[in-house]
């Protein structure tokens, strides 16, 4: 299956696309609730959110297990919050593994919604005021520093908590070590795509219906790029070929399908849900990463390319979920 799930409206639906600290009183009180409930509060935890069958889940959960097994982390609290709701394939799996850390079931993603993690896996870093501390991909080396930062907080922080991992994107590195396979063409660099306007890369799944809604308007914002000199690629991530392959032979695909089954783009490109967009301007540069609203997009691409203003434009109009 994949590893990345659409964030839905709904509870019952499989999840969407987007990322925001922001949360209202009503998403404060749940997350103090589940806190509360599962004997969390005031304690610093790691998190997983993952499922069942997702091979990059599955490594994730097996480095915390190692983590606490190891002690190296003192007063970690470590957590898998599991997502599927297939029963017996959750009971065969954990008995299995025999975790010793915490499992807590989430079949209707109420608490994934609650703490906004939008890919599996996703692990969330909360400090011991409950408050989201780091939010993405395997945390790094650095988290034993993180994590003693956090055990001598004696205050509240409060929602404008600052953030680990943030990292600022060098786009000509991503472009030049970034090499990904087509559909029928071996892997080859990013940068070979990038034309001299630069080139916009829409990250997609098969799963997600707002990334099928990115995926169908390409044809015209693609387009309307090349206009200008920039190219389009559109990268499936976190599924393994064969799938990609059955999925998109008969799909009428205007620009090049890549894709990587590694969950290296997620990670590297700090990308957190699909469909994702990100514009490398002439020089590599990233002059727009965000959802997939084209007006958006057309206004970066135009200021990047000094035109005036509504030079760029698509008829498309995009998702905000993203």
């Amino acid at each position: 299956m994949t590893c990345i799930l659409w964030v839905a409206l709904a509870a019952t639906l499989p999840l969407g696309c987007g990322d925001s600290e922001g949360t209202t009183g009503e998403e404060d009180a749940s997350r103090k609730a589940f806190l509360r409930d599962y004997a969390l509060a005031g304690k610093v935890v790691l998190m997983e959110f993952g499922h069942v069958g997702c091979e990059v889940s599955d490594r994730g959960l097996r480095a915390m297990m190692d983590l606490q097994r190891s002690g190296a982390i003192p007063g970690l609290i470590y957590t898998r919050v599991e997502i599927a709701t297939d029963e017996q394939a959750v009971g065969e799996y954990y008995r299995e593994l025999d975790p010793t850390l915490k499992i807590i079931r989430d079949p209707d993603r109420q608490i994934m919604s609650a703490f906004d993690a939008r890919a599996i896996p996703t692990f969330v870093l909360l400090d011991r005021f409950g408050r989201v501390r780091y939010r993405g991909g395997v945390p790094t080396g650095e988290l034993y520093e993180w994590v003693a930062v956090l055990q001598k907080e004696t205050d509240d922080p409060g929602p404008d908590a600052p953030q680990f991992g943030k990292v600022e994107l060098a786009g000509p590195t991503l472009l030049k070590q970034t090499a990904l396979p087509a559909l029928n063409v071996e892997a080859r660099p990013l940068e070979s795509y990038r034309d001299a306007g630069g080139l916009v890369a829409v990250v997609i799944d098969t799963q997600c219906p707002f990334a099928a809604t990115a995926r169908e308007e390409m044809a015209t914002v693609a387009a309307g790029l090349a206009a200008h000199n920039v190219s389009s690629v559109l990268i499936n991530v976190n599924e393994p070929a064969d799938i990609v392959r059955q999925f998109y032979h008969d799909k009428n695909l205007t620009v090049p399908l890549l894709y990587d089954g590694s969950g290296q783009i997620l990670l590297r490109w700090d990308i957190d849900s699909v469909p994702t967009v990100v514009y490398f301007g002439a020089d590599g540069g990233i002059q727009y990463k965000g959802e997939a609203l084209w007006a958006a997009l057309a206004s970066a691409v135009g200021e990047a390319l000094g035109l005036p203003p509504g030079t760029v434009s698509f008829a498309a109009k995009g998702t905000e979920y993203g």
